[in-house]
């Protein structure tokens, strides 16, 4: 069985808070908080790109030789579809009892999102639609689906083509895509669906996290230093806030990339060489753990205070809006967690091995990962 890695599942509340507070606007829009926002929080979706590197390098971490690609379909719908579907059913609520807005072409395009197709379509009220964080499910999907072609060959490649794999993953997502759809290439919708959205540009995000899974599985290390890990923290932080500052097409995981990814590497290799720290606090795996649910009802809680509450006062005020959003959707993240994600997905694995599905041993649920939203 493989290692456990408690440290990225606390890493997945932090991406998934700063996915929060991309969505905020709504509460503090008018305010004098607004101006901050707009460097601080509104480049938030960047927490997406580190779910996509986290989701392949957990995937390539917990992978074992000869699984089928049957079994790890199911293992990937008991895991996703109870609380994607229930928080898309939370969302046509929400669009219908509190926006009145139960429109016939607006339903048409939340069934998109309801069949996690939405980000193959390159207009924002398809792939917004319904729940808008969804989209990057959608891309998930199409990972998912490619996962077995990918991680055949990967698992059985050389350490240098490894390296190879993951510096062009790099140089893709860094360099190729933005400059190929930098202004005056595509119009500005096209191009923002394109860098943020599209699931074949995105995919080598999900790539670089099974290259860097697979190198360490085959022994590669970085070098055992507590100063590289601290270095690895505070320059993901920079990256973000530099991201504030930024061009759109370079804001969008660009400039992050090679931070989280170092910040993936140096905890993951933390928790394999048996050191403890501040990310194996019980209350933040905790949190990692309801990640998901609480990226997928996030904005769903944040619209509905929006639009029954009107949204008034000073910056204490407005900041008090923001924690009852935050306060509201982790209870509900919380309870999505019990009694719809965690218990459906033992029962649907459970009755894929009744099935006759070839099943290797459940990874650690701590090592378990799926990803959030922009």
């Amino acid at each position: 069985m493989t290692q456990r890695l408690p440290s990225l599942t606390s890493l997945r509340w932090f991406a998934a808070l700063i996915v929060f507070g991309t969505h905020i606007f709504p509460l503090i829009e008018g305010s004098s908080l607004e101006r901050g926002f707009h460097r601080i929080g509104e480049h938030g979706a960047v927490g997406v790109s580190f779910f996509f590197v986290l989701s392949g390098f957990v995937l390539a971490w917990t992978y074992r030789d000869g699984d089928s690609a049957r079994a790890f379909y199911l293992r990937r719908f008991a895991r996703i579809a109870p609380a994607y579907w229930a928080a898309s059913i939370l969302a046509f609520v929400v669009i219908a009892g509190v926006e009145s807005d139960l429109t016939p072409s607006r339903v048409a395009r939340a069934m998109f999102s309801f069949v996690a197709l939405q980000s193959w379509i390159p207009d924002s009220r398809a792939y917004l639609g319904g729940n808008p964080v969804g989209w990057s499910l959608s891309d998930e999907m199409f990972f998912y689906a490619l996962f077995p072609l990918i991680i055949v060959p990967a698992f059985r490649a050389s350490r240098r083509s490894l390296l190879v794999a993951a510096a062009g993953c790099v140089l893709f997502t860094a360099v190729v895509a933005p400059l190929a759809l930098a202004p005056g290439n595509a119009s500005d919708g096209f191009r923002l669906w394109a860098l943020k959205i599209s699931p074949v540009v995105r995919i080598s995000e999900f790539i670089l996290g099974i290259a860097l899974a697979l190198l360490l599985r085959s022994g590669a290390r970085l070098p055992r230093r507590r100063a590289l890990t601290w270095c690895a923290v505070a320059s993901s932080i920079a990256a973000y806030a530099a991201a504030g500052w930024a061009p759109t097409y370079l804001a969008l995981g660009s400039l992050t990339l090679v931070p989280f990814s170092l910040l993936i590497v140096c905890f993951a290799q933390r928790d394999m060489d048996g050191e403890t720290g501040w990310l194996h606090s019980p209350v933040l795996i905790t949190l990692g753990l309801w990640s998901f649910c609480f990226y997928l009802v996030h904005q769903l809680v944040i619209r509905v205070i929006a639009d029954v509450v009107t949204i008034t006062g000073g910056p204490a005020v407005r900041l008090g809006y923001v924690a009852l959003s935050l306060l509201f959707a982790i209870g509900i993240s919380a309870a999505m967690y019990r009694v719809i994600e965690h218990p459906l997905e033992r029962r649907l694995r459970g009755r894929s091995r009744r099935g006759g599905a070839t099943q290797p041993a459940q990874p650690p649920v701590s090592a378990e990962v799926a990803t959030s939203p922009g």
